[in-house]
């Protein structure tokens, strides 16, 4: 009887924590000096109700510009937001939540710079880090990106090689030809 209790505790620790926040980051890898970075996390599986954290250290150069909170119990202006950590407190009032903020990338910026971001809420914690690099859009440089295209830059954006004939069938189509001849 105790190993069933124990079996059974078990079981609900752990579909506790898969019904924990999932928290993604969306942003780029690079971008060019003198643009707008956004980034957004997205929090889905969000106990209603519950408060969340998220703090996402920025490189030293680097300050918010507008930031905003979608799915909080709380209105903007009652946010508890930390300039200094970049970071915001709050309830959620749905179980999709997204926090997104933009910065100004100096038009005297260049190199990589390092994203940190941590995150809390009642079923537990987890962190994000990410890189940066800023640099000028160069052709290239392997990266399609920006303006480039197949027509301006061939060498950084690839035409993606031609189907032959052949090729590209799939098991299923396959299995049907094979079994109506």
């Amino acid at each position: 009887m105790n190993k069933l209790l124990v079996l059974i505790g078990i079981l609900i620790i752990l579909a506790s924590s898969a019904l924990a926040a999932d928290v993604s980051r969306s942003m780029p890898s690079r971008i060019e000096p003198g643009k707008t970075l956004t980034i957004t996390f997205n929090i889905r599986n969000m106990d209603v109700g519950k408060s969340f954290t998220l703090q996402d250290k920025l490189p030293d150069n680097l300050k918010v510009k507008t930031w905003d909170v979608e799915g909080a119990k709380e209105t903007k202006d009652n946010i508890d937001y930390r300039t200094e950590r970049n970071g915001w407190s709050f309830t959620a009032a749905e179980s999709n939540l997204k926090i997104t903020y933009s910065i100004d990338i100096p038009k005297t910026a260049s190199g990589k710079y390092e994203f940190d971001a941590m995150w809390f809420s009642p079923a537990g914690q987890s962190r994000d880090k990410r890189t940066l690099t800023v640099a000028e859009i160069v052709c290239g440089d392997n990266h399609c990106e920006g303006s480039e295209n197949e027509q301006n830059c061939e060498k950084d954006c690839k035409k993606p090689a031609p189907e032959t004939a052949g090729e590209g069938m799939s098991a299923i189509t396959g299995a049907v030809y094979w079994f109506s001849n």
